[in-house]
């Protein structure tokens, strides 16, 4: 006696499982759009770079054939710009010196609105019999002065500043501030 052959039908799909299906695939396609696009704004990114890199070296090209010309003399006169010399990569900049030159005084400023107890003066007899603490103001990382000179020469307040570097605070205050 043979047994009879089983064949297997698939299971009707029901309309849930459709559904899943249909959000896979869409969720394929779009996840495949993303990498288009990030691979489309990736190449428009190199073709822009490249872009900026040449015309950048055009303008340099053009600026020392400028410095670098040959007079009626045939003698080659080379000018050269300071500030353009002294510039990172040639650049020039709209502005002239540092943005924020004066940080230090209006840090001072904002300093002194804040704990106003600094600039206040102590009792030169204080009624409770104790010496007189001066208020000190540490400068930490301080670089070339500039705080520390104006809070001690316009504020008359104890300074200690703290840098590797070596501070003049005198010239620091006659040049800068």
């Amino acid at each position: 006696a043979k047994r009879p052959k089983t064949v297997q039908t698939p299971e009707p799909r029901t309309m849930g499982d459709k559904m899943a299906d249909d959000s896979l695939a869409a969720a394929a396609e779009a996840k495949t759009e993303k990498a288009r696009i990030k691979k489309l704004k990736k190449e428009e990114g190199r073709r822009r770079a490249i872009e900026i890199a040449r015309e950048r070296q055009r303008k340099q090209q053009e600026r020392q054939r400028e410095g670098n010309d040959i007079g009626s003399d045939g003698i080659a006169s080379c000018t050269s710009n300071s500030k353009r010399d002294g510039q990172k990569g040639g650049r020039r900049s709209g502005r002239h010196g540092a943005r924020n030159q004066h940080r230090h005084k209006f840090f001072a400023k904002w300093l002194l609105n804040t704990f106003p107890h600094l600039s206040q003066q102590p009792d030169s007899n204080p009624s409770n019999g104790l010496p007189v603490r001066l208020k000190h103001v540490l400068d930490v990382a301080g670089g070339k002065g500039e705080l520390a000179a104006r809070l001690s020469m316009c504020h008359n307040l104890q300074v200690v500043l703290v840098d590797p570097r070596k501070a003049d605070v005198c010239s620091c205050f006659t040049s800068l501030v």
